[in-house]
């Protein structure tokens, strides 16, 4: 047998296989598609997100100036169910930066914990940092942890600095650390 009969044999035989032959009326099948994931949008907490006035009380303990001991500022919070992501904007007052005031946290059941930063070092992130007074800065830095009863953020503790700067220096001017710092949260 000649080299090119035994790939013609070859071929016919694959053919066969493969169902090739005439009369076979069986269809090739296609690898099953995987289907693709889909992402959708976040989905929105409906439960506790809304405006509310957010307040920051320090510490009985601490010696702060009378006007930076209690303040009181707009809040409008976002929340998302798939994430547990709660973002705070805040308003109703002069910040340093106007684009991006307020803080962000995670959401555990009935507890919202929120990281609060006063200056960043990036001017696009949120911060909170009032200005006071003409040349003077209010910042707070900590960890806040607030309650959610009846589908409100309501009372919780801001374990932090809050701190009052002098704008053109930079120097301290007043500062109280402490675990008992208030914040709440009122519709």
């Amino acid at each position: 047998m000649s080299t090119q009969s035994i790939v013609t044999a070859i071929l016919l035989l694959g053919a066969v296989a493969c169902g090739g032959s005439e009369g076979n009326d069986t269809p090739l099948t296609q690898p099953t598609p995987v289907p693709r994931p889909t992402t959708g949008a976040p989905v929105p907490a409906s439960d506790i997100a809304g405006d509310y006035r957010v307040t920051f009380a320090a510490s009985a303990l601490c010696s702060l100036p009378t006007e930076t001991m209690k303040r009181t500022y707009d809040a409008n919070v976002r929340a998302w169910v798939d994430y547990g992501e709660v973002a705070v904007d805040v308003s109703g007052g002069a910040f340093l930066h106007e684009w991006a005031v307020g803080f962000g946290g995670t959401r555990d059941g009935d507890t919202v914990s929120f990281t609060i930063v006063g200056l960043q070092d990036d001017p696009y992130r949120y911060g909170l940092a009032e200005v006071i007074d003409g040349p003077k800065w209010l910042t707070y830095d900590g960890t806040a942890v607030a309650h959610i009863s009846a589908n409100n953020i309501t009372t919780g503790t801001l374990d932090g600095l809050i701190k009052l700067r002098d704008a053109m220096s930079g120097a301290t001017l007043a500062e109280c650390r402490a675990t008992d710092h208030k914040i709440e949260f009122v519709r």
